[in-house]
């Protein structure tokens, strides 16, 4: 299990029974009124904005989307705790994008397109092609401008 701060955010709610702690909070868009939108749209600007563009940069030609389109219109809900975390989630053209903060540091914690549940169905007929449509060099390149390290080739 994961040792995430959303692992143990989830793990806690399975032992639960479904109940998150009493400090997590879970808000969807529509809950949100003005001043928390307005608040929302701060952050997105100043904080969550540039480090997606940053990460759409590093994986260009690989993102399921155009950066430029993702406003905080495509908001879709957060889970905090506290201001110590806090995970954003966006969907756009059917793209789930989330960003968490943990303590003022922000990263793309997750992406999935509708295209991925092709990856967990059986095949029927031909089965899928799995191979990698990028090279081993490419992924080192991603990497390395995504995290600002250099990893060894395996």
């Amino acid at each position: 299990m994961s040792a995430s701060p959303l692992g143990t955010l989830l793990r806690f709610h399975r032992i639960r029974g479904g109940n998150l702690p009493r400090d997590v909070l879970f808000r969807k868009r529509v809950e949100l009124d003005e001043t928390q939108l307005a608040a929302l749209n701060v952050t997105f600007e100043e904080k969550l904005k540039p480090v997606i563009e940053k990460w759409c940069e590093a994986y260009a030609g690989h993102i399921p989307f155009r950066p430029e389109e993702l406003s905080s219109d495509h908001f879709h809900s957060k889970i905090s705790r506290g201001t110590s975390y806090c995970l954003y989630t966006f969907i756009i053209d059917g793209v789930t994008l989330s960003v968490e903060d943990v303590r003022g540091t922000v990263r793309v914690a997750y992406l999935n397109a509708p295209e991925s549940k092709k990856l967990m169905q059986l095949p029927k007929g031909t089965p899928p092609d799995p191979s990698i449509p990028v090279t081993r060099d490419q992924v080192a390149k991603m990497l390395k401008l995504d995290s600002g390290r250099d990893f060894a080739p395996g």
